[in-house]
């Protein structure tokens, strides 16, 4: 009798245990997650700025002759090279004959901004949404809607 009293004794004081830190958890877990979020923050990655990275920052609409000619300006703001040589202008691939580099396609280093002058075969409209879609060499896309 005394073993099976022990026994109940036990499983009650684990049973008490295992709630109060339930209880403990649970009312610490928000101000807990906080502090671990802004702990591991604090400390630099080794990954931090070693993914391509870039934006559209302006886009000018020009015509000549039967051709409309969009100027794309761009900015690399991540921490490694970004070379752009693929640009869609409504779904349809845009030739890029001209960079602020002298090329068809447009290499920027870490913080570096650049242009890219694209020749369409067609009059874009202006005050309608457009969609310009910039591949890097790497994979990377970035998707503008732009009204001229």
């Amino acid at each position: 009798m005394k073993a099976i009293s022990y026994v109940m004794s036990v499983m009650l004081m684990l049973l008490v245990v295992s709630v109060a830190c339930f209880t403990a958890f649970t009312m610490t877990q928000g101000w807990l997650g906080e502090a671990l979020e802004s702990y591991t923050y604090s400390f630099s990655s080794p990954f931090t700025g070693s993914f391509e990275e870039f934006s559209v920052e302006d886009a000018k609409l020009e015509y000549s002759g039967p051709y409309s000619y969009v100027t794309v300006y761009l900015r690399n703001s991540g921490g490694i090279d970004v070379r752009i040589s693929s640009v869609y202008f409504d779904g349809r691939r845009a030739e890029i004959v001209e960079s602020s580099q002298g090329g068809t396609s447009l290499l920027l280093r870490p913080q570096e901004s650049g242009w890219l002058k694209l020749r369409l075969e067609y009059l874009v409209s202006k005050g309608e949404l457009h969609e310009i879609v910039i591949w890097s060499d790497e994979g990377k896309k970035e998707t503008v809607d732009w009204v001229f």
